[in-house]
């Protein structure tokens, strides 16, 4: 590393940081500002990145459709960017707090509009499907994991609800490739994609600077969700998430500063890979010894996951991520899985 970028991880590794209240925008390197924009969940926030380009902005991810959203987003416009041109807007991947707002800015500043193909079909399929046929899908995957009905119905509508954080996509979009080069002002971006949190998600690597935007598939001190639905209940993204965390090893080497999607930006890639891996592996031994002892529907192994109940809010997720990793164990051929009369599911050694 040059100098600077030793000062620069000497900063953030003795914790001398401290993360921009929300709605404040501050240049964390030269040409990029880091962004905090509220969510109304556990995990309040989510970091967008603002890069200087050619006499105006890129956007890396836009945050949910929401009043307190729109109100920082015109603040910043309009006091730290000036009014000046929005050209681009990159997301990284289709949930609500990255792509929320993509409408929002569609219309007000016609940006070209980036995002991988997946992700950007995906985020379409979310805003045109039947409430009512989400809804009835949703009921039926969360019964299947070991819920009663009314209790699967209602948390599907919790979960429904959230759509309404979401504007409507842009028609036209330009994809990016994994293993494409893309100019943002003075600098050339390597994009990498990974599965696992999603399906097709979008990351950026300069290597000339040593700058890695990691959206949501490497976050520091918590693990990105990894969870199964509706759409695909045999889904195995805990498997494409460990192939994307040894891509990310081998495509980037020696030392980089991660800007992550949530919580504060890093340094320490290759370490922190290291115990996403080990984490996980962890709690598929939980779920192997569980389902040896009975067998387990996805509820049952949700305490064995997270090692305690979880509350009601994030039971949804709770109970995709428990199955997640039952569906990558038996993947691997160690557990199987049955179905009972009623379409429950249970998973037991073989």
């Amino acid at each position: 590393m040059t100098q600077a970028q030793e000062s620069l991880a000497n900063k953030y590794r003795n914790g001398g940081v401290v993360a921009p209240a929300t709605g404040d925008a501050v240049e964390i390197v030269p040409g990029i500002l880091w962004l905090r924009l509220p969510l109304p969940f556990r995990l309040n926030h989510v970091n967008v990145y603002l890069f200087e380009d050619d006499g105006g902005w890129t956007i890396f991810d836009t945050g949910i459709a929401d009043a307190a959203t729109r109100t920082v987003w015109s603040n910043v416009i309009g006091s730290v960017l000036r009014n000046a041109e929005i050209s681009k807007v990159i997301v990284s991947h289709f949930h609500i707090d990255h792509v929320g707002l993509a409408g929002w800015f569609q219309d007000r500043f016609a940006p070209t509009f980036c995002m991988s193909q997946t992700e950007y079909l995906l985020s379409r399929v979310f805003q045109t499907d039947e409430w009512y046929e989400v809804l009835t899908a949703e009921t039926k995957f969360f019964h299947s994991c070991g819920l009663n009905l009314a209790d699967a119905e209602e948390i599907s509508r919790r979960r429904l609800g959230m759509r309404s954080l979401r504007t409507s996509m842009p028609k036209a979009f330009q994809r990016l490739r994994a293993g494409e080069v893309i100019r943002i002002g003075s600098r050339d971006w390597r994009i990498l994609t990974g599965g696992g949190h999603a399906v097709e998600q979008l990351m950026l690597y300069c290597e000339n600077d040593r700058i890695f935007i990691s959206a949501d598939q490497i976050l520091p001190e918590i693990s990105p969700n990894i969870s199964v639905g509706s759409i695909q209940p045999a889904a195995n993204p805990l498997g494409d998430f460990l192939v994307s965390l040894t891509n990310i090893k081998a495509d980037i080497s020696g030392e980089v500063f991660v800007l992550p999607g949530h919580r504060k930006p890093f340094f320490g890639l290759h370490d922190r890979i290291t115990e996403l891996q080990q984490h996980h592996q962890a709690r598929c031994e939980a779920v192997l010894s569980a389902c040896h002892q009975a067998p387990c529907t996805g509820v049952d192994l949700v305490p064995a996951v997270f090692g305690r109940d979880v509350g009601i809010e994030v039971i949804g997720s709770a109970i995709g991520e428990a199955v997640a990793h039952a569906n990558y164990l038996r993947n691997m051929g160690d557990l199987v899985v049955d179905r009972n009369a009623d379409g429950v599911l249970h998973f037991r050694a073989p």
